[in-house]
């Protein structure tokens, strides 16, 4: 099992980062990486690699700061907020005459007494992204001939969707922000694997066969992804990074 321990920060023109190390017995090279929100992360498969790992990551201040300049730009869910949700700008909005918060054609509107307003627009958005989602699957499942047991919304560290054997549908939230050719992308995929529990070409024949395009919007996904990592308050959690900074293991010391 991996063990997981901080370290001290690094400096960066000026920029503070934090630092952490990853002994795993299962890598087999040294690897760095930055997540969403500007930590870094060096993985080595022992104790006795732990120096080289650091002294690895802090020979690497170019490649760190090229990822800093990488990092989405963040934007804070609060009221006069723009946001897209489901592929339309919309304004965080406090409104007096609701207990619950609400999306309209033009708003999240959330209850003007409440002090936790990123929280409360967070659940509501992420309704609403299981609505969609399970509206989207109730029509796929017609057309695929197949059946989900359920859906759920969450934030996930590695993954867009999930679906397992007994047809149950999990999808990141952070797809509320998504255009919506994405998200409708995404819902397919995990439906064809009610029929293909693998990524197979059978699998993906019939992806295609529904979604012509399904190269471009995994395209998006991997190119801008971690734009949707930038809206606050929404958890904290990290895809895997667009690039990796790897090095071979030292000789055991």
């Amino acid at each position: 099992m991996a063990r997981v321990f901080d370290i001290s920060p690094l400096k960066i023109n000026g920029q503070t980062v934090p630092m952490a190390v990853r002994v795993d017995a299962r890598a087999k090279r040294l690897i760095l990486r930055m997540d969403n929100h500007g930590k870094l992360t060096v993985t080595c498969p022992g104790d006795r690699y732990v120096d080289a790992a650091i002294q690895m990551a802090r020979s690497r201040t170019g490649w760190i700061a090229d990822r800093l300049a990488e990092l989405p730009e963040p934007a804070h869910l609060r009221p006069g907020v723009a946001v897209p949700v489901l592929g339309k700008e919309r304004m965080i909005t406090f409104s007096p005459s609701i207990q619950t918060g609400v999306v309209t054609p033009d708003s999240v509107s959330v209850p003007a007494a409440v002090d936790n307003v990123g929280d409360v627009v967070v659940s509501t958005l992420a309704k609403e992204l299981k609505r969609y989602c399970r509206n989207c699957a109730d029509h796929w499942q017609d057309s695929l001939g197949v059946q989900y047991s359920r859906v759920r919304v969450r934030d996930m560290k590695t993954r867009w969707g999930s679906c397992t054997a007994r047809g149950d549908l999990t999808f990141n939230t952070r797809l509320v922000f998504a255009p919506p050719q994405v998200l409708d992308y995404v819902i397919l995929h995990e439906m064809c694997h009610l029929r293909f529990l693998d990524h197979s070409p059978e699998f993906w024949s019939l992806v295609e066969n529904h979604c012509q395009d399904y190269l471009v919007q995994e395209a998006w996904l991997k190119s801008e992804g971690r734009s949707l990592f930038r809206y606050g308050a929404v958890g904290d959690v990290s895809l895997p990074p667009k690039r990796t900074s790897v090095t071979e293991l030292p000789p055991p010391g």
